[in-house]
């Protein structure tokens, strides 16, 4: 399994998180990472750079840019600006010939064991993508118990072309901890721990396949630009154009499992 991220200062989530968890799973030597970072200014670059020179399974490329740091937000200079990290990360192509690889945004937690319940899910053939379901810990799933809310309203792009700001405008719409499903028919086959065809769904961490990422016209833009639902504004996301172009290779899904977000952890 290639495991693929970018991180800005990040330093305390791996140095206690990422690091820890890896190599203290008794599969370690089996991954493969791939790390970009640029303008860090917490140590997280020399921690990267010491992680990739204590294992030969660890790469790192990093810069100085200058680049400006935003917190959040989906305007037009912050998504180009991930754009532009995430094909710096692309450039240390191709990636380790294992058949799958996870992209990870970089405050995202799981659990290992989320990598044999997706090798063990059944997955069509066809699927290029498979993107789990990103909870959040300070939202409260309105459906259950003691459980977070999907968080990742930005990525989706449902099977019927419906953004996801423009399905929470929708009376049917329930603020869960699912993908934000329309079609009953869907949420039923979702809740049967079955894949669910999409056009395009992030959530934090994401399963590709290799051999697809791997070409060179698979790459990051800025240049699909969507209307916010909700406060009528234009919203801009790097992961709708890469998985726009993925999209010829084969299908992408949401399936679910859960990993969690959470900014102040």
């Amino acid at each position: 399994m290639n495991f693929c991220a970018i991180y800005r200062n990040n330093f305390d989530y791996i140095s206690k998180f990422l690091i820890p968890t890896f190599t203290n799973f008794k599969g370690f030597d089996k991954f493969n990472f791939y790390f970009y970072s640029n303008d860090s200014t917490d140590g997280t670059e020399e921690l990267l750079q010491y992680f990739a020179d204590k294992y030969d399974n660890v790469n790192f490329f990093t810069q100085s840019l200058g680049n400006k740091q935003f917190e959040g937000g989906f305007e037009l200079e912050r998504i180009q600006g991930l754009a532009l990290a995430r094909n710096q990360l692309l450039s240390l192509r191709p990636f380790a010939n294992h058949e799958w690889t996870i992209f990870a945004d970089s405050n995202i937690f799981f659990d290992l064991d989320i990598i044999d319940r997706f090798l063990s899910m059944s997955k069509p053939n066809s699927g290029v993508a498979f993107s789990c379901a990103g909870v959040d810990y300070r939202y409260a799933c309105k459906l259950h118990d003691n459980c977070f809310a999907y968080y990742d309203r930005l990525a989706v792009i449902d099977s019927q072309g419906r953004q996801g700001f423009e399905i929470t405008k929708n009376e049917k719409f329930k603020w869960s901890c699912s993908f934000p499903f329309l079609d009953e028919r869907e949420q039923d086959q979702y809740n049967s721990n079955l894949p669910v065809r999409v056009q395009s769904a992030f959530g934090g961490l994401t399963f590709y396949k290799t051999q697809a990422i791997n070409k060179e016209d698979i790459f990051y833009s800025s240049q699909i630009q969507k209307t916010h639902a909700i406060r009528n504004i234009p919203i801009y996301l790097e992961h709708w154009d890469f998985h726009a172009r993925l999209s010829s290779y084969g299908n992408l899904y949401t399936i679910p499992i859960k990993v969690y977000r959470n900014e102040s952890r």
